[in-house]
């Protein structure tokens, strides 16, 4: 069972709580919960052969084949 993130605010001595006016849509990373990473180790990440083909290589890859969402640092 995966559970959801859950944010603490941190207030200063006698100050007080900030409302709470957070939105749940965080981002795009929380569109799906299936998000799978690679990193780029001294130019050892081959990009996924099945996503695209390409030359170019991303530091950072982020990849949900249940959404079919892609995103690249």
């Amino acid at each position: 069972m995966q559970t959801w993130p859950t944010f603490t605010s941190f207030v200063k001595q006698g100050g007080s709580a900030p409302s709470n006016n957070r939105s749940t849509n965080a981002g795009i990373l929380n569109s799906a919960r299936d998000f799978g990473h690679m990193v780029d180790l001294k130019k050892q990440l081959k990009f996924p052969l099945d996503v695209a083909t390409t030359t170019l290589r991303a530091n950072v890859l982020f990849l949900s084949r249940a959404t079919t969402k892609l995103v690249l640092f």
